[in-house]
């Protein structure tokens, strides 16, 4: 190969770097605010910041009078002003914590894209960062503070002390899907955030009878985001997480009741900060994924088969399963969850058993029959 042809192929290489790295646009963002730091919980803060492809970071560490700033920055990453109000709110949900998060997107001619500022107790958390995909291919960052006293204690003693559920009586989170201006799927005269909030009451009411401690992520019919519900039930260090939904689809045919939970398996890792302190909270992460996900299995199996078992004493009702997703309120708790999508409301006959008061009940009545299983059994 000629001098001319070699050069001609690094232009076009450079070039295709270059432009890989134009137009990059924010396009989610979600902060899983952890339990208190004095909990036995890794886990201190978790934020996700979704791309249309894979963004270059670039990192700086300062530390001074024990405390820390950390700064990533996201060459030529666009943000929406929607988003940007979104960033700005994480200030504001951070001043009272021993940590703060500050974002700004930066547009001057030698210094384009996303800047966060993480400032933090040196000696009480740390900072990770990693690139992910999704099993639907979206990627991804994750930022995590970890609280560096737990992961002291796990060198001493062994992962073994990591916990997902700690405290007496049962706490349970009952997360009421949508509302305010978001309502959901709307279909047949029904409103998915009306529904799922009168089912949401109806269990919380079931299982405070039986002696377990309920909160609802909402009891009116107002907005919540995502991460307000998941930050709200680590706060709270919930034993169990529960979401209730109602389905839709183009299909008017599909009907029937399906359980989610999530699996570490839809979220992988693709490389980041890898110094030894890192790859071990990393591996300590895969520890604490993988005994979430194995109880979030076991509540699923269990709030799905008493579901069923509970609406088919009355009711027809198709089984599709427990299966495996990547919501924000799954992957974002610190405790067993799951999702459950109580039927379709795009499906005439369906739809109408979901508007009748009785069919809400026992519905109520099969998820809170299920999540007493679980905790009797756990």
């Amino acid at each position: 190969m000629n001098t001319y042809m070699r050069c001609m192929i690094a232009a076009f290489f450079l070039s295709s770097s270059v432009y890989a790295q134009q137009g990059i646009t924010l396009e989610k963002v979600y902060f899983h605010q952890g339990a208190a730091q004095n909990e036995k919980k890794l886990g201190v803060g978790t934020m996700l910041l979704y791309f249309s492809q894979k963004p270059r970071v670039e990192s700086s560490v300062v530390t001074k009078n024990k405390r820390t700033l950390q700064v990533l920055f996201f060459p030529n990453v666009t943000v929406s002003k929607e988003l940007e109000s979104t960033l700005e709110t994480l200030q504001e949900r951070t001043k009272n914590q021993s940590y703060s998060i500050r974002s700004s997107v930066k547009a001057s001619p030698t210094r384009k894209g996303l800047e966060i500022a993480l400032m933090y107790p040196t000696q009480a958390v740390g900072v990770k960062y990693d690139h992910f995909q999704t099993m639907k291919l979206q990627k991804g960052v994750e930022i995590q503070l970890y609280n560096k006293k737990m992961v002291q204690a796990i060198k001493r003693v062994g992962k073994n002390i990591i916990t997902t559920a700690s405290v007496s009586p049962a706490r349970v989170i009952v997360d009421c899907g949508h509302g305010g201006s978001d309502c959901g799927a709307v279909s047949h005269s029904l409103q998915e955030k009306n529904l799922t909030l009168a089912i949401g009451r109806d269990v919380a009411q079931q299982l405070r009878s039986q002696g377990v401690q309920v909160a609802l992520s909402r009891d009116a019919d107002i907005a919540v985001p995502l991460d307000i519900r998941t930050s709200a039930a680590n706060s709270q260090n919930a034993d169990l997480f529960v979401s209730i939904h109602a389905n839709a689809t183009t299909n008017p045919i599909a009907h029937g009741i399906e359980t989610y939970f999530f699996d570490p398996s839809l979220f992988t890792h693709t490389g980041g900060d890898s110094s030894p302190i890192n790859t071990f909270v990393q591996e300590c992460n895969k520890t604490s994924r993988a005994e979430k996900s194995k109880k979030s299995n076991v509540l699923a199996s269990c709030i799905h088969d008493t579901l069923l078992k509970t609406v088919r004493s009355t009711y027809m009702v198709k089984d599709r399963q427990i299966k495996l997703g990547e919501y924000q309120v799954l992957l974002g708790t610190q405790m067993p969850s799951v999702l459950v999508e109580v039927g379709f409301i795009t499906h005439p006959q369906e739809a109408r058993l979901l508007s009748l008061k009785p069919y809400q009940q026992k519905i109520a009545s099969g998820i809170a029959s299920g999540i007493m299983h679980y905790l009797k059994r756990a």
